[in-house]
């Protein structure tokens, strides 16, 4: 909400020193592509330390949400513990963490955090959504700056 209140107030200031609505809105549009363009940067991180995580099988603990700021799901790998690295699902927990059968997920031990299934669904929806997208905004600058 703060973020909000800030942009507003440096958009009403941009207008008082004489700035047109077009070039705000380029510039909007443009953090927006900038954060479409992270967000798939994120995404592509996240595939390649998927892909490089080994396989193991883990048991579920329990979901908390120590010094997070949403819970995660914890799992038992050879007696330590070891967070996923997305936050637990709130919809149907009882149905997605089971702690009366293992579950195979994948261990990135120099995180010292695991990748479950969902986690995994995320990564891969979040990569088919914001790679075309990231891609999308990147060509449409490059022709709006004239580049090709």
């Amino acid at each position: 909400m703060e973020f909000l209140v800030g942009a507003a107030i440096i958009i009403i200031l941009l207008f008082c020193l004489g700035v047109d609505w077009g070039m705000v809105a380029m510039v909007i549009i443009g953090l927006f592509g900038l954060a479409v363009v992270l967000l798939a940067v994120f995404f592509l991180v996240c595939a390649a330390a998927l892909l490089g995580a080994e396989r193991v099988t883990a048991v579920f603990i329990e979901l908390r949400g120590e010094n997070r700021r949403f819970d995660a799901a914890y799992y038992l790998i050879d007696g330590r513990e070891y967070p996923n690295l997305f936050p637990g699902e709130f919809v149907m927990r009882d149905k997605f963490y089971r702690k009366d059968k293992p579950v195979k997920v994948r261990l990135l031990k120099k995180a010292g955090v695991v990748f479950d299934k969902n986690a995994a669904w995320t990564i891969m929806v979040g990569l088919a959504v914001s790679l075309p997208a990231g891609v999308f905004f990147v060509i449409c600058a490059a022709v709006f700056a004239g580049l090709v």
